[in-house]
């Protein structure tokens, strides 16, 4: 019985622990789920989280001396430094990251090196990734099984074009995209209606950085 019994404080505690990683994940998230193109580099995650980050950089936790370059680390990051705050949970970071991953699907190591490449991100029903200056939108259905990209307000502002530039609809018709005029959208269904693998989906991505890096890096802020 005291064996079960440890083992299951011990479950109870991963599990609050999970639940704290998780809430916390979705505070990042959500940070730039709402971000529009009045969003300044002055703008912070909330209050505990910033408190805890300054911490574990020695800073005082109410100090705002290194705000800035808080903001400016990848999310993954963040999240280490949340939770190394005074030695707890010492490089508990990357395993539950690790965990978030088999559980939910999300990968949040390969959404926080998207953050300053220009594209933003919407699945699973929220903004995974938006940022003011990013050029397009890779839009996935909540299902994973359909996915469309299009320009962002600042790319249409910036260059003028109404759509997507030519070099980029080139790419995505030869991997089986076609424009869907109601949607206003480049489209892509897979055909056995299941959720499209990461081997098509990593094509797809690399169709559109490939397209900003040869064109339009210059408006990467």
């Amino acid at each position: 019985m005291t064996k079960l019994s440890i083992n299951g404080k011990a479950i109870t505690i991963f599990g609050f622990i999970l639940f704290l990683a998780i809430t916390l994940t979705y505070a990042l998230t959500m940070h730039f789920a709402n971000a529009d193109s009045s969003e300044t580099a002055a703008t912070t995650y909330p209050d505990k989280i910033m408190e805890q980050v300054r911490q574990s950089l020695g800073e005082r936790k109410h100090s705002t001396n290194l705000d800035e370059e808080i903001m400016a680390l990848p999310k993954a990051e963040v999240m280490d430094l949340y939770f190394d705050a005074h030695g707890r949970t010492k490089g508990f970071g990357p395993e539950m990251r690790e965990v978030v991953l088999m559980i939910f699907g999300v990968n949040l190591d390969a959404i926080s090196s998207m953050e300053k490449l220009g594209v933003s991100i919407f699945s699973k029903g929220i903004w995974i990734t938006r940022q003011p200056h990013d050029l397009f939108v890779l839009h996935s259905g909540n299902n994973d099984v359909d996915v469309m990209i299009y320009p962002t307000d600042y790319f249409t502002e910036e260059t003028g074009l109404d759509g997507l530039p030519e070099k980029l609809t080139d790419r995505l018709k030869e991997l089986g995209f076609t424009y869907n005029e109601e949607l206003e959208a480049y489209y892509y269904e897979h055909p056995d209606g299941v959720p499209i693998p990461d081997e098509e989906k990593h094509p797809i991505m690399g169709a559109i950085l490939k397209t900003i890096e040869e064109d339009y890096s210059h408006l990467l802020n």
